[in-house]
């Protein structure tokens, strides 16, 4: 049996490609081999299982003329990469597939009778959908969500041709059920977190008394941002929001939440690249997203130590309500604001969080992860 990884995006050590990276090289042995097939991979990237689906030489000259993401040579790159990979696969193999593969691979997969295991990195779309419409119509905004019917009924069909789905929380475990897919085919699982991705020693030591709120991620709807700038305001502690922005800032966000985002007391780094920064500098993570999977940056926080004001959605898997912080509904306003200034002034509970969200993440390092989903895999190839 071989594990064949397909995500047809270009994979650099951040996000998604990142899990994917690291838990195809914790799972890879000689007794379980994998392979990874990407358009490429970046350069800091190795392993024998990196299967690229074009030349490097082609990648770059593509990427420097602007080609790369153009519409006819974007289709042409990932119909190759989904032919290499439909060649590669043998009886025997898993067909391993992350989310932007095409709904004509996962068919023909199908035809030929190999077992196919998604990964369902975030929430189905159906409750995706509902979540957002949800959101925008609280906020009296007209929606942003780029989410279709179209792209919904494409969603639905691969989760109904896939054999077993990769389920990283509870969270999409219902929103799979709700969906259609049967809990026999739900692989429960999580993500985790990469030791070397950090320099815990670069830690900054703040005053105890004006703690550092982090929020990372992308600023949005989604993420439950207009919901946060409330809460900090309203809050009224001395102390610091710090936005890690990951990606561009929403634009009704920005525009309609510019006097909250320009508060002296919140603070957005014009430079993002090294995500050490974020975590090195804060006390507290808060994050009251309304929709995700299983967020790395709460596994990140964890790791750091933080204690933790998060969303059911924010929590993922891992993060439990008065254990590492505090799990609540986003939109309950007033109890957001009472653990804020809990959290503010209370500097041994902040201890206590601290040293229960550090204990509870060496339980979601990388490679327990990959080593647990293993196991599962070989269950489901030798039942």
């Amino acid at each position: 049996m071989a594990l064949k990884t397909l995500s047809p995006i270009f994979c650099r050590n951040k996000g998604a490609p990142h899990a994917c990276y690291t838990l195809m090289k914790t799972m890879q042995g000689e007794t379980f081999p994998v392979e990874y097939w990407a358009p490429q991979f970046d350069r800091s990237l190795d392993g024998d299982f990196l299967r690229p689906g074009l030349p490097l030489p082609i990648y770059r000259a593509l990427g420097a003329l602007g080609l790369y993401h153009k519409p006819p040579v974007a289709a042409w790159t990932k119909r190759r990469l989904e032919q290499m990979y439909l060649d590669s696969l043998r009886e025997g193999d898993i067909a391993y597939l992350w989310p932007a593969v095409s709904v004509e691979l996962y068919r023909e997969i199908k035809n030929r009778g190999i077992p196919i295991v998604a990964e369902r990195i975030n929430c189905h779309r159906k409750t995706a959908m509902r979540v957002l419409r949800e959101a925008y119509e609280k906020l009296g905004w007209p929606s942003e969500s780029r989410i279709t019917e179209e792209s919904l009924a494409i969603e639905t069909e691969k989760m109904a041709l896939a054999d077993y789905v990769f389920a990283p929380s509870n969270n999409v475990a219902a929103s799979l059920l709700d969906a259609g897919v049967s809990e026999t085919r739900l692989l429960r699982s999580s993500y985790g977190w990469d030791p070397a991705r950090f320099r815990f020693e670069d830690r900054v030591a703040n005053d105890p008394a004006c703690p550092v709120f982090l929020f990372v991620g992308r600023v949005c709807v989604r993420k439950g941002v207009p919901w946060l700038l409330e809460m900090w305001e309203r809050a009224g502690i001395q102390g610091r929001l710090l936005l890690f922005l990951l990606g561009s800032m929403e634009e009704q966000v920005a525009q309609r939440g510019a006097r909250l985002l320009e508060r002296d007391d919140v603070v957005i780094p014009e430079d993002t690249s090294d995500i050490n920064d974020a975590y090195r500098q804060a006390d507290v993570f808060i994050f009251p997203t309304l929709e995700e999977g299983s967020p790395l940056v709460s596994y990140e926080a964890l790791a750091w130590s933080l204690p933790c004001l998060v969303s059911p959605m924010g929590a993922g898997e891992i993060i439990r309500d008065g254990i590492e912080g505090f799990v609540m509904d986003p939109y309950d306003i007033d109890l957001w604001v009472d653990r804020i200034r809990l959290l503010a002034g209370d500097r041994a509970l902040r201890a206590r969080l601290a040293q229960a969200a550090g204990q509870r993440a060496l339980e979601f390092t990388w490679a327990k992860v990959g080593a647990r989903r293993r196991d599962q895999l070989r269950r489901i190839a030798s039942p």
